[in-house]
């Protein structure tokens, strides 16, 4: 039996492209800071007048703007190069930000990350201290969470641009134009929602137990349904029902849903998902829909690869969720598990593949509470020694739990 306690809840969060960089204004709340109605400190919004592939990162009083090494907010103006950024996506799935003016890229000021002031702009490098991971706050607005040390990217009152604790304040929310978004732009088209049945309405009943088994065999020789692999019987779902049980943990295999790394859903497998699903839906039970596979996903040879190496970008991860939650967006009782216990990634770079699933299912429009391990096979007695204490202590996501 498995009981799942929520440890620590989140702000809610979005991803994001090449912009000009501006603040959403703070008077507003953090779900309408990025609805492209702000005028980003008076200026044109994000994508007006930029060119193609380009972005206005646009907030609260104004616009980031690079010059002569240092770094603040200004007044939005479109036809300022520098305040017009393209966005180069790594492998991991984090980005940096080069303005257009000088090819200069956004950096953390190494000696300067406990000061006030702790941005610039540098000579663009291989270097963590230019990475940001892009995290969905609403529709229209992202969070630039830096890969140094957590903080997020802020542009305050009076235009001074710093890195500070991650909060829910506006100041960190920031608008980008939707064409620049390179790390959400998926290969495939995602799929339909499925239509909800009938069912009982669920509550906050959290007590849960996990049903195995459809994680189980292998890809290639042991993937037959029924004999090496198989998802609980209607029968077993009643038995949890009856047993005052609100949630059932559904394991799988993320490779038998999604075959090719950027592809569509196997209908099949997909069905086989939803019967479950929906019959426990008509029971008043939650499903956590768990891929099972510790952190790794398959490549084309059917070989397990980490999450957020070479062989497996976080943006692979990304289109994985976005596809799932495009198809379950309508589901009440469904809940999303980014990964069974990964292990044998480094906290900081788990965290950035995880934000950017995060993302990526907010970003197709999905609600649904977000369950997010950490690293060294997310055990409680190892949070502080792993670094998973670390990494997410100033993350912030409102519907997000860790588990």
């Amino acid at each position: 039996v498995l009981l799942l306690v929520p440890l620590v809840a989140f702000n809610n969060c979005a991803p994001a492209g090449s912009a000009n960089l501006s603040s959403q204004s703070s008077s507003s709340s953090e779900d309408s800071a990025g609805d492209g109605s702000g005028s980003g400190g008076g200026g044109s919004g994000p994508g007006s007048s930029v060119p193609a592939g380009k972005t206005q990162v646009e907030g609260a009083t104004g616009c980031l703007e690079t010059g002569s090494g240092a770094l603040a907010g200004a007044v939005c103006d479109a036809s300022n190069s520098n305040q017009v950024f393209s966005l180069l996506t790594h492998t991991d799935g984090s980005v940096s930000l080069r303005d257009a003016s000088k090819n200069e890229c956004i950096e953390a000021s190494a000696e300067l990350l406990s000061a006030g002031t702790n941005l610039k702009s540098a000579a663009c490098a291989t270097s963590a201290l230019q990475n940001f991971t892009l995290l969905h706050v609403s529709m229209n607005a992202f969070r630039l969470i830096s890969q140094v040390n957590g903080a997020c990217l802020s542009l305050g009152s009076n235009r001074s641009a710093n890195l500070t604790v991650c909060n829910s304040s506006n100041s960190q929310a920031f608008k980008l134009a939707a064409n620049a978004v390179a790390g959400f732009k998926f290969s495939s088209s995602l799929e339909k929602p499925l239509a909800v049945g009938a069912g009982k309405p669920v509550g906050n009943n959290f007590k849960g137990m996990h049903l195995g088994g459809g994680e189980s065999g292998n890809l290639t020789d042991q993937n037959k349904y029924g004999y090496t692999f198989a998802y609980p019987s209607n029968t077993l779902i009643d038995y949890v029902a009856r047993k005052g049980f609100g949630l059932i943990r559904l394991s799988f295999k993320a490779g038998r849903l999604q075959p090719d790394r950027n592809g569509a859903l196997d209908p099949v497998e997909l069905a086989r998902i939803d019967k479950v699903v929906q019959y426990a839906h008509s029971k008043g039970l939650y499903v956590l829909l768990d891929p099972h596979d510790y952190g790794s996903l398959p490549d084309a040879d059917k070989s397990g690869k980490k999450i957020g190496s070479a062989d497996m970008p976080a943006s692979k991860f990304a289109n994985f969720w976005a596809h799932v939650a495009a198809a379950y967006i309508n589901q009440p009782n469904v809940l999303f598990g980014l990964i069974n216990e990964p292990f044998g990634i480094n906290a900081r770079t788990w965290q950035s593949s995880a934000i950017a699933a995060v993302s990526a299912i907010r970003s197709v429009g999905a609600k649904q509470k977000i369950f997010i391990p950490g690293v060294s096979w997310t055990g409680a007695h190892s949070w502080v020694s792993s670094g998973n204490a670390a990494v997410w202590a100033n993350f912030h996501e409102t519907n997000s739990v860790f588990e």
